[in-house]
């Protein structure tokens, strides 16, 4: 009895060291798992990291650049914070490591504004090359600058002007969506392809629509932010919504 107590209790340690948040690419929608590269193509397009705490206790963040290619960091400006506890930096070095500021309380999620990257390609006659790569860890620590917990997230923010991706957004006109009690409404000029995101990067809901007036029912959804993106084979667009 007391060795498969005792199993328990590792799987359980084991099952709480893995999982200690998540990251979610607001542009996109889009989990950020370890491994992922995101392109971008425009420069000066900024990427917004949503990391959200899905542990049972207080983490801090730490940011480190583990390598960058085809540019010394100069073109590259980045804030990196939890809550406002951030600061922004324009150029980013190799081995740099960044801390939070604040921690994140359980299952809440950092702004918008608290983890950006945005690449600015202005010296090209130095750095020719593409795609210029940045390689970025992220790790969770249950205490300021202290010692990582759990699985760190490293993933490549790229940029890449020869990338072919969807970089036209659809103006307010073509694509409008309004937040209704239990439902959205949308309004819609051309056939789309909709899904909508928690902040924890999963799809909770996916579908096709005419062009046209349109309602997706949110009644059964748990009331707060999400994310929607709206695409076709021209567009895309990513939007935060409150359901109400």
């Amino acid at each position: 009895m007391k060795k498969t107590i005792l199993l328990l209790l590792l799987i359980l340690s084991s099952i709480s060291l893995q999982a200690q948040f998540t990251l979610l690419n607001e542009e996109t929608g889009n989990a950020v798992n370890d491994g992922d590269v995101i392109t971008v193509s425009q420069p000066s397009f900024t990427t917004h990291i949503i990391a959200t705490n899905t542990s049972n206790s207080n983490i801090y963040l730490t940011l480190e650049v583990q390598n960058i290619t085809n540019t010394d960091g100069s073109e590259i400006t980045y804030c990196f914070g939890v809550l406002g506890g951030g600061n922004c930096f324009f150029r980013m070095w190799n081995n740099d490591v960044k801390q939070g500021g604040n921690p994140l309380p359980p299952g809440q999620s950092t702004n918008s504004t608290d983890i950006d990257f945005t690449h600015k390609d202005d010296n090209t006659a130095n750095f020719p090359n593409y795609p210029k790569d940045y390689v970025i860890k992220i790790y969770a620590s249950d205490s300021d600058q202290g010692a990582q917990i759990g699985n760190a997230i490293t993933f490549t923010y790229r940029y890449d002007p020869n990338y072919n991706a969807i970089d036209s957004v659809f103006s307010k006109d073509e694509f409008n969506v309004i937040s209704l009690s239990g439902k959205l409404q949308i309004a819609n000029k051309q056939n789309l392809k909709i899904s909508l995101f928690d902040l924890t990067g999963k799809k909770v809901k996916s579908l096709e629509l005419s062009a046209g007036v349109n309602e997706i029912n949110t009644s059964n959804f748990t009331k707060g932010l999400y994310i929607i993106n709206a695409s076709n084979r021209q567009k895309q667009i990513t939007r935060k919504i409150i359901i109400k």
